[in-house]
């Protein structure tokens, strides 16, 4: 299954046009490859989305990571912000987009 999810976001990925939001869906596919879903959570079926706020820079440094909205589950909203923040440095941003960027992805977890 999650072989599957990663072959259609890849194909998502490589369908998308607009630059910045193909380098969002990278990098939201990169942030969830890493999460490690927290396992109180896991045993008690609790799911969420968190979105993440993140600064980067061009060439790929996180300049900074933060919550814009939360799951409202503690536990994940911190995972999410964990993956985001062990994955950095980042792919670096697409000629055209600017020195520096702020993208506000979803993370989602589903037991």
């Amino acid at each position: 299954l999650a072989l599957e999810q990663a072959l259609s976001v890849a194909e998502v990925t490589a369908s998308v046009d607009d630059p910045r939001l193909r380098y969002a869906l990278q990098i939201q596919d990169r942030v969830a490859k890493a999460l490690r879903y927290p396992m109180r959570e896991r045993e008690l079926n609790l799911e969420g989305t968190v979105k993440l706020k993140l600064h980067l820079f061009a060439d790929g440094t996180l300049g900074q990571a933060m919550v814009s909205q939360s799951s409202g589950i503690e536990a994940l909203d911190l995972e999410a912000l964990k993956a985001a923040e062990t994955q950095a440095p980042y792919p670096a941003i697409p000629s055209g987009l600017g020195r520096d960027l702020w993208l506000e992805v979803p993370i989602i977890f589903r037991p």
